[in-house]
């Protein structure tokens, strides 16, 4: 399996964990059938020289978040929004505990190390037609590639 779906999929089962969460997906919908609900896809990839032997890359991905207001008000959807993404970024913080279980690593092949991850919540957007608020979660994951092992 490739970088980007590892991490995609690692980062969908960390925010499945979140209590209250009712759908996570790993593509793009808006065809849910539980609020607070989100998809994760990937956005972006930077890399860099390190060494002869090494590179380091950059995965970027979004989780979006949505939360209805249809049979609460826009008040307390805004609210859970905010609560969910703290709970986000909770844990990819805890990604960094020397101590953890670093589940944003889980089944990354070799010549792939997961050095860091980070996240910083983005925008949130109201969509008054729908009755839904939807919030962005940017996660940057510091992947470092030993060119040695690359076939």
């Amino acid at each position: 399996m490739g970088t980007f779906r590892t991490l995609r999929d690692n980062l969908k089962s960390l925010i499945e964990e979140i209590d209250g969460m009712q759908e996570v997906h790993q593509r793009p919908t808006f065809n849910f059938n539980g609020y607070p609900a989100a998809f994760v896809v990937p956005s972006g990839n930077e890399a860099d020289f390190l060494t002869t032997n090494e590179n380091q890359r950059i995965y970027v991905l979004k989780a979006w978040l949505f939360a209805e207001y249809d049979q609460t008000t826009a008040n307390e959807a805004y609210n859970e929004l905010m609560d969910r993404t703290e709970d986000i970024l909770n844990k990819v913080d805890e990604q960094e505990n020397p101590e953890g279980a670093r589940e944003m690593a889980n089944n990354l092949e070799d010549p792939y190390t997961l050095v860091a991850v980070m996240a910083t919540p983005g925008v949130m957007v109201p969509d008054e037609e729908e009755k839904m608020l939807a919030a962005e979660v940017t996660v940057r994951c510091k992947v470092t590639v030993d060119l040695t092992q690359l076939t």
